[in-house]
């Protein structure tokens, strides 16, 4: 995937084809995660993801592509590429939203809060978002991937997705900020403008997690492997030495 360039017309111009399969991403997975849940939106995650990953690596969510922008590996994205992904996203998301919409004529399955569950919906907002981000940039760094085979740690992302919008299904179920978005903006066509007011929670917090997710990665996990790997490698290197001078 291309990446190079060092301004937002030239990148948008050059990746156009990218923008577009990311935007389609987007979209498809925003129809999936607004009608369906379970093992049926598994396992459309899954294959939305493997099928995308070469391509545009398959983020489809802003908070994914703002961690991405700031990782220091090879999946780091400079800048005005991120930027696009992160326009094409919420355009893409609307569209996912607004389809479902026409589908089932109700506004979103996101939980509407209160004032008396704002707190509870931040607090799951950013554990769930961190959690998903955490395997995600795991998995998409071929040093720490679970497996080379690109099928397991693309099941492991979905499967990963899957049960954090599970466990955060009754307070939020978002993780996206474009999704957050656009399920309520179509909300205004079900319920009014009323519900507007706490979309916030669902547009900032997956940021919030994102971030956490790239700090305890690249401060914490990253640095705990390297140790690993470098005692297994004294030991294999004492095991090695040890077999050479025995007669």
């Amino acid at each position: 995937m291309k990446k190079e360039g060092n301004s937002f017309g030239k990148i948008f111009c050059s990746s156009f084809m990218i923008l577009i399969f990311e935007f389609v991403g987007t979209v498809v997975l925003t129809v999936f995660q607004r009608m369906t849940s379970g093992v049926v939106f598994l396992f459309a995650f899954w294959w939305i993801f493997a099928l995308f990953h070469n391509l545009t690596g398959s983020h489809f969510n802003p908070a994914v592509t703002i961690t991405c922008m700031l990782r220091r590996d090879k999946g780091k994205f400079n800048w005005p590429l991120g930027f696009a992904y992160i326009i094409v996203q919420f355009i893409g998301a609307f569209c996912g939203a607004l389809l479902a919409f026409m589908w089932t004529q109700t506004g979103g399955n996101i939980v509407i809060v209160n004032i008396k569950y704002s707190f509870q919906a931040i607090l799951s907002e950013i554990f769930a978002s961190f959690l998903f981000i955490f395997m995600f940039l795991i998995q998409t760094e071929e040093k720490t991937r679970f497996s080379q085979d690109k099928a397991i740690w693309s099941f492991i992302v979905a499967a990963t997705y899957g049960t954090c919008l599970a466990f955060n299904e009754n307070v939020s179920g978002s993780l996206n900020p474009a999704f957050g978005l656009a399920v309520h903006l179509t909300m205004l066509m079900d319920h009014g403008h009323h519900f507007l007011k706490y979309s916030w929670i669902f547009i900032v917090f997956p940021f919030v997690g994102g971030i956490v997710a790239l700090i305890v990665h690249e401060f914490i996990y990253k640095k705990t492997q390297d140790m690993v790997d470098d005692e297994y490698e004294v030991r294999r290197e004492s095991m090695m030495a040890i077999n050479t001078s025995d007669p």
